[in-house]
């Protein structure tokens, strides 16, 4: 004998993990779209790092709501500090060491795309 309030909760987390898949592949197709179109029509590796990095942070923190409030706060210490020094330091190795022809401003800026995209994926609710 099944019970229907079962059978109704069941069906209930299948339509959700349904909804939450659809949006992960139409997200991911949508980044896929957005990276195709800027790798055709730019040239500059700095635009291009930061988008790819910016699809991928809107991606993960989208998909933070599924983890524990610790550890989702631990993911964004970690998504918005470790772009943030790695900024800082191609910045400095960038003037100190004269390195300005080879390493574009833009490209010195493109990881804090990662930190941005997460951070907008995360403050969707």
């Amino acid at each position: 004998m099944s019970d229907p309030i079962s059978n109704q909760i069941d069906r209930i987390g299948e339509r959700r993990l349904a909804g939450c898949a659809i949006r992960f592949l139409a997200l991911v197709v949508l980044g896929c779209v957005v990276l195709g179109i800027t790798v055709r029509r730019t040239h500059d590796p700095g635009v291009r790092l930061a988008v790819a990095l910016g699809v991928s942070g809107l991606l993960f923190g989208f998909y933070t709501f599924c983890l524990s409030a610790r550890a989702a706060g631990f993911l964004t210490r970690v998504f918005v500090l470790l772009p943030l020094v790695v900024s800082l330091l191609v910045f400095a190795y960038r003037t100190l060491f004269g390195r300005s022809e080879e390493l574009p401003l833009r490209l010195v800026l493109a990881p804090l795309a990662l930190a941005l995209g997460f951070l907008t994926g995360r403050g969707r609710r």
